[in-house]
């Protein structure tokens, strides 16, 4: 009997023994959970929009175009946290777990960008390579330069602009260089190893040919003899031959011309004359005029049409 007796009693400390260890146990675990810790968060955003940080379905902080977000996140309690870095339209770029002792960083890759084999959109990994420019502006007016779209430096006239650009997970980028109109003067993608050198001048058009069709000399003594001259800023830049013994309103074409205007942000003038006996305003009689208060807003068409009521003619050539 006194067997029997210590068995149970040796059961029964034993039970209550693994019931106050379980007891513990899951005080300690309760504990643990409860718990609250901290995570490092940082985003890279080298697209050319902003992306939103999302934390357990809620809205954190928008990321601008080309930042770096960093913060220390401090839990409320000891349960994982969901991260996740949104486009403008709810596109989920990223989306990760992050438990005690974990960080969260993530890379947004730039657009395009062909530097993950998957075409992810994001990697936990920054290649970074850099090039080096230099740009100067010669021109008339102030330039400016893009990089994979965005604006980096307004240069002024007659600057000279260095810099050294860094490039992230990607292996190629595209610069284009413009007016302050938005008119494109270069355009060029650099890879890995290249360089953007560049000087910019202004643009020069040369005329190469004019077809008078509108115009009325008004001489009665004998068949005109027309000719253009060409002026910018009033200083005459070139002529044509006179064509012989002509009809009023008689379409006449010079070709084969070669009279270039090198200062196209400035008044250029299309004077038609009758010849007489010389090249002047003596030897020669004016039958009209065209002006161009900015010749620049021709830039870049090789034929344009210039009208008055009384005459009208077309000028072509080509920008260099």
């Amino acid at each position: 009997m006194k067997y029997r007796l210590v068995i149970f009693i040796s059961a029964l400390l034993s039970m209550l023994m693994m019931t106050v260890f379980s007891s513990c146990e899951k005080e300690e675990d309760e504990s643990e959970k409860d718990e609250s810790y901290e995570i490092q968060v940082a985003v890279e955003n080298y697209r050319n929009e902003v992306v939103y940080l999302y934390i357990n379905g809620n809205f954190k902080d928008m990321i601008s175009a080309g930042k770096i977000w960093n913060w220390l996140y401090k839990t409320s309690d000891g349960n994982p946290v969901t991260f996740e870095v949104r486009k403008n339209n709810g596109q989920v770029l990223d989306s990760k777990i992050v438990g005690k002792g974990n960080s969260y960083y993530v890379v947004i890759n730039p657009e395009n960008s062909n530097q993950n084999s998957d075409g992810s959109e994001t990697s936990d990994t920054r290649d970074v390579w850099t090039f080096p420019i230099e740009i100067v502006n010669n021109s008339s007016t102030p330039i400016r330069v893009f990089v994979n779209g965005r604006e980096e430096k307004i240069i002024t006239e007659g600057y000279r602009w260095t810099a050294t650009h860094s490039v992230v997970n990607q292996s190629s980028v595209t610069i284009q260089v413009e007016t302050s109109e938005g008119k494109v003067l270069d355009s060029k993608i650099v890879s890995r190893g290249d360089s953007y050198v560049k000087t910019f001048n202004d643009p020069t058009f040369t005329i190469t040919k004019i077809t008078l069709t509108k115009w009325n000399s008004g001489n009665w003594l004998d068949k005109p003899d027309p000719w253009f001259e060409v002026l910018v800023n009033g200083t005459s830049v070139g002529r044509t031959n006179y064509l012989s013994d002509r009809t009023d309103g008689e379409v006449c074409t010079w070709s084969n011309l070669n009279i270039q205007i090198n200062k196209i942000y400035s008044k250029v003038t299309l004077d038609l004359y009758d010849y007489n006996i010389g090249y002047s305003s003596v030897g020669s009689s004016y039958i009209g005029g065209v002006v161009s208060g900015d010749f620049s807003s021709y830039w870049g068409k090789t034929s344009f049409e210039w009208s008055t009521t009384e005459m009208a003619f077309t000028i072509y050539g080509t920008w260099n």
